[in-house]
C-alpha cells in the first residue's frame, strides 16, 4: 500500500528566484509529498510565479508580510483546507534542499511516537567536498538564552548517526504532525523572525511532546540566505526574540545573563538597534512573565477543584511509570512496586507505553488500574510527565504528585521543568541527582529516597558460567551498564573507559572493565562507537 502523500509548506521572502526553484526541483524529484503550498510574504507579485507552478505542481500564495512563523501559519491553514486528513505537515525554508528519501524518514519517526521531527541538516555549501559539515542536528541554548545549533560546523560522521531526542528543533526544516499543531497552536507571530521555532518547541515540551533528529533523513541549508544581509532589523529581532525567549522558559540566572549580554551590546555598533532591541525585550516582560504563570497552573493538582464524578480516591498509590519496558526506569517502577507492597502499601499501577525499550512482563496488576488514590508516584522523566498526565487527568487531581527521578549530570536542562512544575515533591535515588533538582530555582522539595537493591539469585552454574566469560582468572571486575535508546554521551561510557585506562592501564591483568548495553541491535552505530573508544 501506497503511503499518503504529505503536505509541504515552504516559506519564501524573495518569491521566484534560483533558489526556491532548487527547493522545489529537490522536492519534485524526492517524492512522497503533496500539496506543496508556497507562502511568498515579499508582497511583490511575479510573472515566474506560473512557472513555478507548472514545473513543479505548487501552489503559490501571496501574503503581506507578517513573519516568518505568520507565513508558516497561513501555510498550515491552507494545508488544513486542502487536504483536511492529513496527519502531518512539513516545513522548509526556501534555503533548503532535501535528499531522496527525507520525508520517509520523518514520516516513519512521526508512526514511531515522536511528534516533531526534523532532518539532518548540512551545510550546503559542503555539498561538493569530501566530507560534509553539519548545520544543525538540533537545537540548544547557551547560558545567554540564545539558540545554538548542534553540531553546527562539525564533519558530518557516524557521531550524528541514530535517531536522537532533542530538546529544540529547527524551524527551518521539520516535520509536524497534525496533533502538535492543534494543540500548540503553531508559531507565535508576535516574534516576527528569528526564535519562534525556540518557543514553539519550548511551548510544546511545556505540554509533553516529543522531538526527534532523523540523521536518516539528509538536507541541505544554504545558512542565513533568506537574510543574508544583517540590517538594524534583523540585529533588533534576534536580541529582542532571545530575551523574550529567556523570560519566558529560562531559569533566573539565565534571564539575568541574557539582559546583562544585551546591556554590554549597548556599546556596540549598530547603537540603535541594540537599545531597540534590550527596550522591546524588556517590555515584553510581563507579558512572557503571565505567559509562564499560566503554563504553570496546572502545578499542585488544582487541590480545591472537585474530583470527577465517580472518582474515589482510597489511601496508598498511583504508580505511573514505563511497566512493561525493558529500560532501566521499567525495571526502577517493578523494583518500587515489589517495595511498596513489600511495606503494606495499597498500588494502583498505570502503564505508560511509550518506550522504544522491548517489552517485558510487568508485575500483576500493570494491565491498567481503575482505583485511584491519594498519592501519584510518577517514574516517568519530566518531559514526559505532562503528557502523561494529560492524558490520564485523574492522576493529577490527587493530594500530592510525585516525580521519582534519575538524571546524570549535574545541571538540569529547562525541558525538565514543564515537569517539575507538576509535582509537589521530587524524589531522588542519589544524593547527586538530588543535588542537581535542587540547584533549580522555585522547585519542589526534593528528597533523597535511594531505591532497594536486590541480589538477584544465581544458582551455582549461573554464577560459574559469568566468572568464565568475565573473570576466568579471578579478576576485580567493574561493571557499567546503559541503554542506547538513551543519549550515549549522557551514560558517558566514554569517560568509565578513559577513568579505567588512566587508573589501571594496560598491562594491569587482576581487573576488568565490562560494558553492558541494552539495545545494542536497535543501535550498532553507538555499540560500534563504544567499542572502537576501548579498542
Amino acid at each position: 500500500m501506497t503511503p499518503p502523500l504529505i503536505p509541504v509548506v515552504v516559506v519564501t521572502h524573495e518569491g521566484p528566484s534560483e533558489r526556491l526553484s532548487r527547493c522545489l526541483e529537490a522536492l519534485r524529484d524526492a517524492g512522497g509529498v503533496g500539496p506543496v503550498i508556497v507562502i511568498n510574504n515579499s508582497e511583490r507579485e511575479s510573472k515566474s510565479e506560473a512557472d513555478l507552478e507548472d514545473l513543479y505542481g505548487a501552489v503559490l500564495i501571496r501574503t503581506a508580510n507578517r513573519g516568518y512563523g505568520a507565513a508558516a501559519n497561513d501555510g498550515f491553514s491552507e494545508v488544513r483546507r486542502l487536504s483536511p486528513s492529513a496527519t502531518a505537515i512539513a516545513l522548509l525554508n526556501d534555503d533548503v534542499t532535501v535528499a531522496p528519501g527525507w520525508i520517509e524518514g520523518l514520516s516513519d519517526a512521526l508512526a514511531e511516537g515522536w511528534n516533531v521531527a526534523q532532518p539532518k541538516l548540512l551545510m550546503a555549501s559542503s555539498l561538493a567536498a569530501d566530507v560534509a559539515l553539519v548545520n544543525s542536528v538540533g537545537v540548544t541554548l547557551d547560558r545567554h538564552g540564545a539558540g545554538v545549533d548542534i553540531g553546527y560546523g562539525e564533519p558530518d560522521s557516524s557521531v550524528f548517526d541514530g535517531i536522537a531526542d532533542i530538546e529544540i528543533f529547527t524551524g527551518g526544516a521539520v516535520l509536524f504532525s497534525r496533533a502538535f499543531l492543534d494543540l500548540t497552536g503553531g508559531f507565535d507571530e508576535r516574534f516576527f523572525l528569528y526564535y519562534e521555532d525556540v518557543d514553539l518547541a519550548l511551548r510544546g515540551r511545556e505540554l509533553g511532546q516529543r522531538y526527534a533528529c532523523v540523521p536518516d533523513s539528509i538536507a541541505w541549508h544554504e545558512g542565513g540566505a533568506s537574510t543574508s544581509v544583517l540590517g538594524e532589523m534583523t540585529r533588533r529581532l534576534q536580541d529582542r526574540n532571545r530575551i523574550w525567549c529567556a523570560i519566558r522558559f529560562g531559569r533566573l540566572p539565565t534571564i539575568v545573563r541574557a539582559v546583562w549580554l544585551s546591556l554590554r551590546r549597548l556599546r556596540l555598533a549598530p547603537h540603535a538597534a541594540h537599545w531597540r532591541a534590550l527596550v522591546g525585550g524588556l517590555a515584553g516582560g510581563p507579558r512572557r512573565l503571565w505567559e509562564r504563570t499560566q503554563a504553570r497552573r496546572p502545578r499542585h493538582r488544582d487541590a480545591d477543584a472537585p474530583s470527577p464524578p465517580g472518582d474515589v480516591r482510597t489511601e496508598g498509590v498511583n504508580l505511573l511509570g514505563y511497566h512493561h519496558s525493558a529500560s532501566g526506569l521499567g525495571t526502577a517502577v517493578r523494583q518500587l512496586h515489589r517495595s511498596l507492597a513489600a511495606a503494606g502499601v495499597a498500588v494502583s499501577i498505570f502503564d505508560v507505553d511509550t518506550s522504544n525499550s522491548p517489552r517485558v512482563e510487568a508485575d500483576d496488576g500493570a494491565r491498567g488500574s481503575t482505583i485511584v488514590r491519594q498519592t501519584t508516584l510518577a517514574v516517568v522523566t519530566a518531559p514526559e510527565l505532562p503528557g502523561a498526565l494529560a492524558a490520564r487527568p485523574k492522576l493529577r487531581a490527587v493530594d500530592r504528585v510525585v516525580g521519582y527521578w534519575f538524571w546524570e549530570v549535574a545541571e538540569v536542562p529547562v525541558t525538565h521543568r514543564s515537569g517539575i512544575e507538576l509535582v509537589d515533591e521530587i524524589w531522588a535515588p542519589t544524593t547527586f541527582i538530588a543535588d542537581a533538582y535542587r540547584s533549580v530555582p522555585g522547585g519542589p522539595p526534593v528528597v533523597h529516597q535511594p531505591m532497594y537493591l536486590s541480589c538477584p539469585a544465581l544458582d551455582d552454574g549461573a554464577r560459574e558460567a559469568w566468572r568464565h566469560r568475565f573473570a576466568p582468572d579471578g579478576e576485580f571486575v567493574f561493571l557499567v551498564t546503559l541503554d542506547l535508546f538513551s543519549i550515549v554521551e549522557r551514560k558517558n561510557p566514554f569517560g568509565a573507559i578513559d577513568a579505567f585506562a588512566r587508573a589501571f592501564g594496560p598491562t594491569d591483568s587482576t581487573v576488568r572493565l565490562v560494558i553492558k548495553t541494552l539495545n545494542g541491535d536497535q543501535r550498532p552505530e553507538a555499540l560500534a562507537r563504544i567499542a572502537d573508544h576501548a579498542a
